[in-house]
C-alpha cells in the first residue's frame, strides 16, 4: 500500500506537469505567431510612417510612430521620425494661402484688398488678408471682418472636405469655429470627416478603433465616401488578425460583419474555417498512462500498480 501510494503521487504529479507542459506550449505557440505577426507589422507601420511625412500626413505619421515604439521601443528610426512628425503637426496651423504677406500696415488698405479676393471667391487669399489686417488693428470694422472671414474659411473649408484635402479642409473649419460655432451643415460635415479621418488612420494600425469609426458613419450616411469598402475591408483585416492569433470565435464574427456588407466567396471560406475552429477547438492531447500503471474508478485520483504483460 505504501509503494502503492508513493507510485500515485509521482504519476499525479508528472501528469500535472505534463499537461502544465501542453499549456505552456500551446501559449508559446500562440506567442510565437502573435510575434511573427506583430514584427511584420512594425516593419510595415514604419515604412508607412515616413511616407505619410513625405506626404506631409503628419497626424498619420505620429500615430504609426507611436504605435511602432510602444511594440518595440528601440526601433530604428521610430524616435526620429515621432519627433519629425510631432514638430511639423506643432507648427502654426494657419490655412495654407498663395498670398505673400502684404507689406502695407494701412487697415484701409488691407480691408480694400481682402474684400477684394472675397468677392472674387479666392477664399485662400481673403482669408490671409483679412488674418493680416486682424493682426495689424484687432479691432478694425471687428463684426464685418469677422464675418467674412468665417465665411470665407466655412466655404474653403467645406470645399477642401468634400475633396481630397481632409486635413486641410477640417483645420479652416475649426479655425471659422473659433469665430463662431458652425451651422448644422458645416458641422456635420466637419463631423463625418473627422470620423473618417481618424478610421483611416488607425487602419493597419488598430482595426478595432478604425472600425469604431467607419461604422458610426456607416449606419447613419453609409453613402459617404468609400466608408463601405473601408469599413468591410477593416472587418476583414481584423478578422485575418484575430485568426491569426487563434481567436476563431472573435474573427467568425469579424467576417460575419463584412459578409453582411457584401458577399465574398473568400470571405465566406474564411467564415467556414473560423467558425468551425470555433464549435471544435483542436482538442490537446491527453497523456497516456505509462505501461504497468492504470487508473481505477475514473475519478477516484487513485492508481494501482499491476504487472506488465
Amino acid at each position: 500500500m505504501m509503494l502503492g501510494g508513493i507510485i500515485a503521487c509521482v504519476l499525479a504529479a508528472a501528469l500535472g506537469v505534463a499537461a502544465a507542459g501542453g499549456a505552456i506550449a500551446g501559449q508559446n505557440e500562440l506567442n510565437a505567431r502573435a510575434t511573427q505577426t506583430t514584427t511584420a507589422e512594425i516593419g510595415v507601420q514604419f515604412a508607412q510612417g515616413m511616407q505619410d511625412i513625405e506626404q506631409g500626413n503628419y497626424a498619420l505619421a505620429a500615430e504609426r510612430f507611436r504605435w511602432v515604439l510602444r511594440v518595440a521601443p528601440d526601433y530604428p528610426g521610430a524616435a526620429e521620425g515621432l519627433v519629425q512628425a510631432e514638430n511639423a503637426l506643432n507648427q502654426p496651423s494657419t490655412p495654407m494661402a498663395t498670398l505673400a504677406a502684404s507689406s502695407s500696415q494701412n487697415p484701409d488698405e488691407l480691408f480694400a484688398e481682402a474684400q477684394e479676393y472675397y468677392d472674387a471667391g479666392e477664399w485662400a487669399n481673403a482669408i490671409r488678408r483679412f488674418q493680416d489686417l486682424l493682426v495689424v488693428v484687432p479691432t478694425y470694422r471687428e463684426d464685418e471682418v469677422k464675418e467674412m472671414l468665417y465665411r470665407a474659411l466655412v466655404t474653403l473649408g467645406l470645399q477642401y472636405v468634400r475633396g481630397e484635402r481632409l486635413q486641410e479642409g477640417l483645420a479652416y473649419l475649426d479655425q471659422a469655429s473659433e469665430i463662431r460655432p458652425l451651422d448644422d451643415q458645416a458641422e456635420g460635415e466637419r463631423h463625418w470627416a473627422k470620423l473618417y479621418l481618424t478610421g483611416r488612420t488607425y487602419s493597419d494600425l488598430n482595426w478595432a478603433i478604425a472600425i469604431e469609426n467607419f461604422r458610426a458613419i456607416y449606419d447613419v450616411v453609409p453613402s459617404y465616401r468609400d466608408v463601405k469598402d473601408q469599413l468591410w475591408k477593416a472587418y476583414v483585416s481584423y478578422g485575418d488578425f484575430l485568426a491569426a492569433l487563434g481567436g476563431h470565435c472573435d474573427a467568425a464574427d469579424q467576417y460575419d460583419e463584412a459578409l453582411a456588407i457584401r458577399g465574398s466567396d473568400e470571405v465566406r471560406a474564411k467564415y467556414d474555417m473560423a467558425a468551425e475552429e470555433c464549435a471544435n477547438p483542436t482538442a490537446t492531447p491527453s497523456p497516456t498512462p505509462m505501461d504497468g500503471v492504470t487508473s481505477g474508478t475514473p475519478g477516484d485520483g487513485v492508481w494501482t500498480l499491476t504487472p506488465p504483460p
